[in-house]
């Protein structure tokens, strides 16, 4: 008895960094004799030693073993083809149709050139006896004229509605044609061996893992800057090219790296000998095992070169609440699965597909940064606390300024839960910085004096023209001496540093001050410091 074909859809889709995990569903009624079903179509770079099915119905049901082989098919679409086909039937039906109509007017036209000619003759008569009346002669032509320019516009416009038909149907042809040349394409088919204690309706589930097939994380961060807020979109940016589109099925990403094999490999003993000829030792890091024994399903037999393997599955899962907000139900570190809300529709064919993980608004803190020595800008920077329960992977993130797209970045490395990070937000010209030196002076300290001294001043300028007060972080750098020859001394330093830098995180002789630059105000700040070195040496950098 030949198996019994069965069609299956999928259903749902974990998708890792480099492949993804397909689960198809099947359903169908069977009656007691049935040994086999069948499952075709399937992907041809689905990992046969990952297989998984199950099966449960109304009826018992056994699974005895499975089998993976390849199908060649015409890539057909028998339901398109038919279509076509019967739009080209229905197009030459209509053509034929007004040819018809065509084949009448003439006729029609026929008629009236018969009474024309007949009308002439009358009048021609009439003139040998009496006078004929003007409005007579009037009456005739304009009758004949409306008739004839009337049936001349309903030829003219079947012949243009013949045209654009014949045009409809040379591209059907020409898609018809196309089918007919299509290329055989390689798919699986899985022969699936059953034991039914009766008839009833059965459902089988197949899981499998495919390569090509990938996603990565991507945000969205809108930044209102007068309220202070900034919401976060994560996003799981997916493709695949596995040659079927994925439609309408529950999307589940993972950062997990499933490994094909669920066991654990085994060691050979690590023998140490005399060299043979064409004998090569084990060496010490090699791992070997007995064969593979594969994981089975429920029920199934345990025939090598069938089964299937074990693989992570939904053990940490992110659920998307109504408020597109996730939670953590359990996970450990960077290895978790997002839930994505709703079901997603990803195309075979490599485009990417954008699918919600999160939507939310983070707490933050706005600050201002400015380095006049560098840039006459002053930068507008959201201090962010990641307040989900999961980690922000890295990823590229999309800023957009009270609406208005102004860059993009990476947000790296992973930010942990409650950690903060640091949004650039680009330029806020509302508050103006200027840079001057002030002074420069060289002493050779005398005559006879073996040093020589450089003195720089600088003075700071900062001009608020926001409506409220804003807290700013400023930079400045003093030189760093290489060599205990070169001596640097601070002179000036108003107002004081701000006690909280980050030494670890700047560079060596950064000056940093942090103060709140009240709303319309103006602020002023001195460095200076001198530089002593012999005069007979060379410095550079100044």
């Amino acid at each position: 008895m030949s198996p019994h074909e069965v069609k299956s859809t999928v259903s749902k889709v974990t998708v890792y960094t480099d492949r993804a995990m397909v689960t198809r569903t099947a359903r169908t009624s069977l009656s007691a004799r049935t040994k086999a079903i069948q499952i075709t179509h399937l992907p041809i770079n689905l990992l046969e030693e990952s297989l998984r099915i199950s099966g449960k119905g109304s009826a018992g049901l056994t699974i005895l073993d499975f089998k993976v082989a390849k199908q060649e098919y015409k890539d057909v679409p028998e339901a398109s083809l038919k279509t076509l086909e019967d739009e080209k039937l229905k197009m030459l039906d209509q053509i034929a149709a007004m040819r018809d109509e065509i084949a009448t007017i003439e006729h029609q036209k026929s008629f009236l050139k018969e009474i024309g000619v007949g009308k002439s003759k009358q009048i021609s008569k009439d003139l040998d006896v009496q006078r004929p009346l003007l409005d007579d002669w009037k009456a005739v032509l304009g009758f004949l004229g409306t008739e004839q320019r009337d049936l001349d516009g309903m030829r003219r416009d079947f012949e243009q509605k013949i045209r654009k038909t014949e045009i409809d149907i040379r591209q059907i042809e020409a898609e018809l044609k196309k089918y007919a040349g299509a290329r055989s394409k390689v798919r699986k088919t899985v022969t699936i061996e059953l034991e039914l204690k009766g008839e009833g309706d059965f459902e089988f589930e197949l899981a499998y893992l495919v390569q090509d097939a990938s996603w990565e994380p991507m945000y969205d961060a809108r930044v209102d800057s007068r309220a202070k807020k900034v919401a976060i979109g994560y996003y799981g940016l997916v493709t695949q090219r596995t040659g079927e589109d994925w439609a309408g099925v529950e999307v589940l990403l993972s950062t997990a790296r499933p490994q094909i094999d669920g066991n654990a490999p085994t060691l050979d003993a690590w023998i140490v000998a005399p060299m043979q000829h064409n004998y090569a030792p084990q060496s010490p890091g090699a791992v070997g095992g007995g064969g593979m024994m594969r994981s089975r399903s429920k029920g199934m037999a345990a025939e090598d070169g069938f089964g299937a393997a074990e693989y992570p599955m939904e053990e940490a899962v992110v659920a998307v609440a109504s408020v597109a907000r996730a939670t953590v139900e359990s996970g450990q570190g960077t290895s978790v699965v997002f839930r994505t809300a709703g079901r997603g529709d990803i195309p075979g064919d490599g485009s990417t597909a954008k699918l919600l993980i999160m939507d939310d608004n983070f707490d933050n803190k706005f600050r201002y940064l400015t380095v006049p020595k560098r840039s006459e800008f002053v930068y507008l920077i959201a201090e962010v606390v990641n307040i989900t329960e999961y980690p922000l992977l890295p990823g590229r993130i999309s800023i957009f300024l009270d609406g208005n797209y102004v860059g993009n970045s990476d947000l790296f490395p992973t930010i942990s839960p409650n950690e903060k990070f640091g949004l650039h937000l680009g330029v806020d010209e509302s508050i103006k910085v200027r840079r001057k030196l002030q002074k420069r002076l060289g002493d050779e300290k005398g005559l006879f004096s073996r040093s020589h001294t450089e003195e720089f001043s600088f003075l700071i300028t900062l001009e608020s023209h926001r409506e409220t007060a804003e807290e700013i972080i400023i930079r400045d750098q003093i030189p760093v001496s290489t060599d205990e020859k070169i001596k640097v001394e601070v002179r000036t330093l108003t107002p004081a540093e701000n006690p909280d830098k980050d030494k670890d995180k700047l560079a060596n002789g950064t000056v940093e001050w942090k103060l709140q630059l009240a709303a319309k105000a103006t602020e002023k700040l001195e460095l200076g410091f001198v530089i002593t070195y012999p005069k007979d040496l060379n410095v550079s950098g100044l």
